[in-house]
């Protein structure tokens, strides 16, 4: 644990070091890329969402699940020191693909006021559009909704959670929370707004495979699907909305989704191993 523990923290800010990785056999390729090829489970009813932070000093809604992953010293960075961070988290990329990120992505001098800083661009890179800020964002997280609900036709539940802190998997605890919880070897009530009304659209989709047949009525909305505008349910402060996301911007999705940064990779050439075969 404690080998495990040093490698860890000498890891890049927002990396892990290890992880799931393309193998050849277990795992082929990248998700996205297999989404897209059509190599998934294909008769599956799907409910899936992504978190939203609530800025109170400005009482606006932006996007921010990523922001814990962004390395807080791109507050200060250069423009090439950027590239840099960059170049270090896609160590694959060839340089057309690099210039497409920052074509996507541009630097704050170039972004019309959109970036303030070089932590805003990469913030927006790993989750996705949000008012002030952009690069690990929508690589890493909002890209996934719409990767799964393109591979099942639009035809998925979405969600967006919008509850303070909303941060990377705040929305776990309202989905796995018990209604009462042990104090002193008693239970009693857990009263949150919104928990048992979130709990029944999620009790019902996995009975039924649809969040509307067992919901509260009292408390929530009807849930419809996704189709091609995105529509979601924002769980937000003062109830259930249904919206268009609008987070998950298709050309960027699109554009991390081929993972170009990631050619597909032989490894069976690579490390001379026998092919499976598919």
């Amino acid at each position: 644990m404690q080998a495990n523990r040093n490698m860890v923290e000498a890891s890049p800010w927002g990396q892990f070091t290890f992880g799931p990785a393309i193998d050849g056999s277990y795992v082929r390729d990248l998700p996205g890329r297999e989404l897209l090829n059509g190599n998934y489970v294909k008769d599956l009813s799907v409910l899936v969402g992504h978190t939203k932070h609530y800025n109170l000093s400005n009482f606006a809604y932006f996007r921010n699940e990523g922001i814990i992953f962004v390395d807080p010293m791109l507050y200060a960075a250069s423009e090439t020191e950027a590239r840099e961070k960059l170049k270090e988290t896609l160590p694959l990329a060839k340089m057309p693909t690099l210039r497409k990120v920052n074509r996507l992505y541009p630097s704050p001098e170039r972004s019309f006021g959109f970036f303030q800083n070089q932590f805003d661009r990469i913030d927006e890179l790993i989750s996705g559009p949000q008012s002030f800020s952009q690069l690990t964002k929508e690589w890493i997280f909002n890209g996934n909704v719409r990767y799964i609900t393109q591979a099942y036709g639009n035809d998925t539940y979405n969600y967006v959670y919008s509850l303070i802190p909303s941060i990377h998997s705040s929305d776990v605890i309202f989905t796995f929370t018990d209604f009462v919880f042990d104090h002193d070897g008693q239970r009693h009530n857990f009263n949150i707004n919104y928990l048992k009304a979130w709990q029944s659209y999620l009790i019902s989709f996995i009975k039924h495979g649809d969040p509307n047949i067992e919901r509260d009525l009292e408390s929530t909305i009807p849930w419809g699907l996704a189709g091609e505008q995105m529509w979601a349910i924002n769980m937000r402060m003062r109830g259930f909305e249904w919206i268009i996301d609008e987070q998950v911007d298709e050309e960027r999705c699109a554009f991390w989704q081929r993972a170009e940064y990631a050619p597909p990779w032989d490894v069976a050439a690579a490390y001379g191993l026998k092919a499976t075969a598919k």
